[in-house]
């Protein structure tokens, strides 16, 4: 949790959004893009395989892209805030209640 935490948390950093949230997706080739989230969901399925083992690999790539989804939508709407401070911190409660609901202990 705490690594998406920090992502959430560059989200309320003003080169942090303009660099990553707004100008990557018109300065990019879409396979830049592709390649960027590949690794990140690639990151989050090594995490949910060692903390869910019990559960598939198909099991585990499926959640990483949903958690990474999710939490990309999550800074984008923490960037556009008109009170990011506040947005992050709302993010944050709500992706780790989730996270601990749908993760097995």
């Amino acid at each position: 949790m705490k690594r998406a935490e920090t992502y959430l948390d560059m989200a309320t950093e003003p080169e942090i959004q303009r660099i990553i949230l707004r100008d990557a997706q018109s300065v990019l080739e879409p396979e830049q893009l592709e390649k960027a989230a590949s690794g990140c969901v690639a990151s989050i399925t090594q995490l949910l395989s060692v903390i869910a083992p019990q559960q598939s690999s198909q099991a585990h790539k499926t959640s990483a892209q949903f958690i990474n989804g999710g939490l990309t939508s999550l800074a984008l709407w923490i960037a556009n805030h008109q009170v990011p401070d506040q947005a992050v911190d709302d993010a944050k409660r709500t992706a780790y209640e989730l996270l601990n609901r749908i993760m097995p202990a």
